[in-house]
């Protein structure tokens, strides 16, 4: 699959960093926030040695991965503007995961975190555009844009994470689940998107993620 990437973006792209894992535990962490406050670029990064800590100490938050079967797994960590669309750019998750050597019965994750200061902002529904909706959103456009590239089948069922790393799943994951059922059964039938909102994935094979 990688291959298939860079034919569409350019092997020149440096937009796509792509690492390989097959430890047992990692965590993805974005750093952008963190280096936003001190006016510095911060990035998508897999970190195999656990726990993560910030250049002061703090222990720092991500979509943790349970990979007990030692599975060898490739990610795509998008830079900003990474998926190029003619002289445009597309709209965009942050990651697209794989078990490496993919085969078409293989699982795709692709993952979005917001990270945000406090619980009220993550989740709050009154917004004109709430977080978890820009989640669903870009998660959407990035299995879209994928697949009108022929990086994905067309019929291929993804996997869709959406995520708040600063929050505990139990805090937003069932009120989340409950008032997205609706657009979460939407994105199963017209985008061929298994959708779920947590902090945790289990990797028990090629074949089988459990979110």
């Amino acid at each position: 699959m990688k291959d298939k990437i860079l034919q569409v973006v350019g092997s020149a792209d440096k937009s796509h960093n792509f690492v390989t894992t097959d430890k047992k535990e990692f965590l993805i962490v974005d750093w952008t926030n963190y280096y936003k406050k001190v006016h510095k670029k911060g990035d998508i990064k897999l970190h195999e040695k656990l726990p993560v800590t910030d250049p002061e100490g703090k222990e720092m938050s991500g979509v943790y991965f349970s990979n007990e079967n030692n599975v060898k797994i490739t990610a795509d960590l998008f830079g900003d503007n990474a998926l190029k669309d003619g002289k445009k750019h597309s709209s965009q998750c942050e990651t697209i995961m794989y078990p490496d050597r993919y085969k078409e019965d293989y699982w795709i994750l692709l993952i979005e975190t917001k990270y945000c200061e406090n619980l009220e902002t993550a989740i709050n529904l009154e917004y004109e555009n709430p977080y978890p909706n820009k989640m669903i959103s870009q998660i959407i456009a990035t299995a879209s844009y994928f697949r009108n590239k022929g990086v994905i089948n067309k019929n291929k069922l993804v996997h869709g994470l959406g995520s708040f790393p600063n929050f505990l799943e139990n805090t937003f994951g069932g009120f989340l689940r409950t008032n997205f059922s609706t657009d979460m059964l939407i994105m199963k039938k017209e985008n061929n998107i298994l959708f779920n909102f947590a902090n945790r994935v289990k990797v028990n094979s090629e074949v089988d993620i459990i979110i």
